[in-house]
């Protein structure tokens, strides 16, 4: 991670591991932190306004 920082032509888009941890965003360090749950909620909220809008209802 620290090599893809300083790089100014790499960059980083996604990490993860073989125990499911995975990594959403470059600027945390920890898989399995709240980055994760944060990232799993906006989605959630988003694909439940989706829904909404089609008559659908995910409650």
């Amino acid at each position: 991670m620290a090599k893809i920082d300083k790089s100014k032509t790499d960059f980083f888009l996604f990490g993860g591991e073989e125990s499911f941890g995975y990594l959403p965003v470059s600027f945390v360090r920890d898989k399995d932190s709240l980055s994760s749950a944060l990232l799993l909620l906006e989605i959630l909220t988003e694909k439940k306004r989706s829904f909404q809008l089609y008559g659908r209802d995910l409650s």
